[in-house]
């Protein structure tokens, strides 16, 4: 938890983030603890083979056939084509586990790193959405990657 906790309060990760108020410990373990404990919540974490915390991906359902993704990385694992692998991975399993048919990214126009992972992993742009005031692209993976 407070590894997703000190990532979560990441400059980079908070500027790309619809909400961009730091996060208080209290209001983030409120948090976490409905996500790990829903069953409209799927939390996969990602850790190196020496352990180290990579970062996280979420899906939340946002009806009964399709979830948003979410993925954060460490500061000192991006840039290194993980954010590809992650989300390629975890759309995987997640779609294997789960009966979701689509998977919906919101990403932010000018998170030009983000949008080239999803594209190589086959997210294709659909849309754009309004979030917080934020015109965010909107992006669709369907159960075949």
């Amino acid at each position: 938890m407070m590894d997703i906790f000190n990532l979560s309060n990441d400059l980079i990760v908070r500027k790309n983030s619809f909400n961009q108020e730091n996060i208080e410990l209290q209001d983030h373990i409120r948090w976490f603890t409905n996500k790990i404990n829903s069953d409209d919540c799927i939390f996969y974490v990602a850790k190196s083979k020496k352990n180290d915390f990579i970062g996280y991906v979420r899906f939340d359902k946002e009806n009964e056939k399709e979830y948003v993704i979410t993925i954060h990385l460490s500061k000192e694992f991006r840039g290194r084509g993980l954010g590809y692998k992650i989300i390629k991975d975890t759309s995987n399993l997640f779609f294997e586990d789960c009966v979701a048919d689509i998977i919906h990214a919101y990403i932010k126009k000018d998170n030009h790193a983000s949008l080239k992972s999803f594209l190589k992993c086959r997210y294709e742009i659909i849309g754009e959405k309004i979030i917080n005031n934020q015109i965010c692209l909107r992006l669709k993976c369907c159960k075949f990657l």
